[in-house]
């Protein structure tokens, strides 16, 4: 666990709340965006999937929008029925993303078959009805290596499952920051929007809650992690308690409250756009995300920086860790852009990582040793428009051996293709 001494923490708290006075008194008129982006790649990735969970969310609502009328929306049992369905419809799409381009991609991503995908209730599934919290649940079939139970000689070094058993939670993530950099210039999300950020990014947050010690379930990913870590140090350093504890960083964001708030401020008060808070100087605006993730060398904590100009968004992601079994800290840096560049009908934006972290141990030989490496990632995304209403997206990037979250752990280039649709 990091330690903050109290002046830093009072500073940390005064930086991260003040974005709520922001929120209070901005009077901006929000901008629809109308461009739906559909990417894909080899395995299914976080970073490609969020592309069509985020254009079919912003699809479901323009179909609601012309069908239902603001005078409609006057009516209370109206305004229920929507958020109810809207509801179910992101607890689909954050269960997909966790289980199909969570779980399914790190299995795909390791030449390994998924053999299906199940769905449950939490709570009876009530929550859906009456509050902006999950009431869906998932699980991915695949074969799981239980690493004790084969012997440790064989299986005991492998980071195979570690990195499977946390995709889910990390796919949800980019999910939540994907959703963030898209709509950061305009400034604004609906509560419907909000309602998907809320679920994507406070999933890592509600499974540690929801997980007891002595649950007998063995498709919990939290106690699963756990136990993973432990066969393969050989070490019991970390329990639940200390990633619930961990876990409270979430509580730091303001645009967690304002995400809550939108459910009931749209039931009660009719209000249906809603500021990403942030703080502003000139024409520039910045917004910290800070979480907690996890990692195949234990907790990492992540500061999640978007930052706009109102013409290109950066998001700038820093994280560090230490880890039970290593004496050194790991982290790195990161950086995506979006409309970093634009010459008539061409676009240019670019992906970056740079890491220094333990190396992978992704076959039988690999050995633990205390000792971090250098890694990196650099993408290049490009798109071309067609048309005023249809673009083609093209990306190539490479990497090093290394973990970061949503991108194949091995090295080697990697694709994708896909393409926009732009309409009024």
């Amino acid at each position: 666990m990091i330690y903050i001494n109290t002046k830093s923490k009072s500073l940390l708290c005064f930086l991260l709340l003040l974005p709520i006075y922001v929120h209070a008194n901005n009077g901006l008129t929000p901008a629809k965006s109308t461009e739906k982006i559909f990417i894909l790649d080899p395995y299914g990735s976080p970073y490609a999937t969020s592309s069509w969970l985020i254009s079919g969310r912003d699809f479901m609502s323009e179909v609601e929008d012309k069908w239902i009328t603001e005078k409609d929306k006057d009516k209370f049992w109206l305004r229920w029925s929507s958020l109810f369905i809207n509801n179910v419809y992101n607890d689909l799409s954050m269960l997909f993303a966790h289980e199909v381009s969570g779980h399914g991609f790190r299995q795909r991503s390791f030449n390994q078959r998924v053999d299906g995908y199940g769905l449950s209730l939490l709570f009876g599934g009530m929550t859906s009805f009456i509050s902006p919290i999950n009431g869906l649940g998932g699980i991915t079939h695949y074969n799981s290596y239980h690493l004790s139970d084969f012997g440790e000689k064989k299986f005991s070094y492998s980071d195979i499952e570690l990195i499977k058993t946390i995709a889910g939670n990390e796919a949800n993530a980019i999910l939540a920051n994907e959703l963030i950099l898209k709509n950061f210039k305009s400034g604004y999300l609906d509560y419907r929007n909000y309602n998907l950020f809320l679920k994507a990014f406070t999933n890592l947050l509600g499974y540690i809650i929801i997980t007891h010690p002595h649950t007998r379930d063995r498709g919990n990913d939290i106690l699963a992690y756990l136990k993973e870590l432990e066969d393969k140090s050989h070490l019991n350093n970390i329990h639940l308690n200390t990633l619930q504890l961990n876990a409270t960083i979430f509580f730091l964001n303001p645009i967690l409250y304002v995400s809550i708030w939108s459910f009931y401020a749209y039931l009660f008060k009719k209000e249906q756009t809603f500021v990403i808070p942030h703080l502003s100087w000139d024409n520039m605006t910045y917004m910290p995300l800070i979480r907690i993730g996890l990692t195949p060398f234990g907790i990492g904590y992540y500061l999640d920086n978007f930052i706009s100009n109102q013409e290109q968004t950066f998001l700038v992601s820093l994280n560090t860790g230490k880890s039970p079994f290593y004496t050194r800290f790991f982290g790195g840096i990161g950086c995506k852009t979006d409309e970093l560049y634009t010459y008539k009908k061409y676009s240019l934006d670019i992906q970056a990582n740079v890491w220094y972290q333990p190396k992978l141990l992704l076959k039988e030989g690999d050995t633990l040793e205390d000792k971090n490496y250098w890694g990196g990632l650099l993408g290049i995304h490009n798109r071309f428009k067609i048309n005023p209403y249809f673009s083609i997206h093209g990306a190539v990037l490479y990497k090093t051996l290394g973990f970061i979250e949503g991108v194949v752990a091995q090295d080697g280039f990697m694709w994708q293709a896909g393409f926009s649709l732009n309409y009024v």
